[in-house]
């Protein structure tokens, strides 16, 4: 499922005629920017938002990178869109898989840990469950499935597992 969004995305930077050594730092401002995002009220961000988004990154990262081409890149190649005035993810599956891939890249600060404990606390609510899903395509770290299986044995304590030898002779 995610590299299927990942081609997706990769596509729309080819129709831009982007060139592939640039792709791993464009996908590491997106993820930075879906992480700013799950921190913002709307997960959109206006433009003075935006651009002081902009110039932490390239403080942090110590890059020499122009905010109205990176912009009008993202724009073009479908990655973001103007929503109310701002800039926010163009699909949902895009904010999910940045915001997977930044959960998977910091797993080790205490703020990401706590976002992922709180997501595994509630898998019920989508958004929820769309950030575990994508954090999951993105980590290999077994902190992440133990998470989920400890909610799952929590949410089933008292049920006796399905037995499909015997459970389903009534189908």
């Amino acid at each position: 499922l995610g590299d299927y969004y990942l081609y997706l995305i990769i596509r729309g930077l080819e129709l831009r005629s982007v060139p592939r050594d640039e792709y791993g730092e464009i996908r590491n401002y997106c993820a930075h920017l879906a992480w700013c995002l799950y921190h913002s009220k709307d997960k959109h961000l206006s433009e003075p938002e935006f651009l002081e988004f902009h110039k932490s990154f390239i403080n942090k990262h110590s890059l020499s990178l122009e905010h109205e081409p990176r912009k009008r890149l993202l724009l073009e190649a479908r990655l973001l869109e103007k929503h109310d005035g701002g800039y926010r993810f163009s699909y949902g599956y895009i904010y999910f898989f940045f915001l997977g891939q930044y959960l998977s890249e910091h797993i080790e600060q205490q703020d990401v840990q706590e976002v992922i404990r709180l997501c595994c606390k509630n898998l019920h609510i989508s958004e929820n469950g769309n950030v575990i899903l994508f954090l999951a395509h993105h980590s290999r770290d077994k902190r992440v499935y133990e998470s989920v299986l400890a909610v799952m044995q929590a949410q089933f304590a008292g049920h006796a597992p399905l037995m499909l030898e015997t459970d389903v002779d009534i189908v």
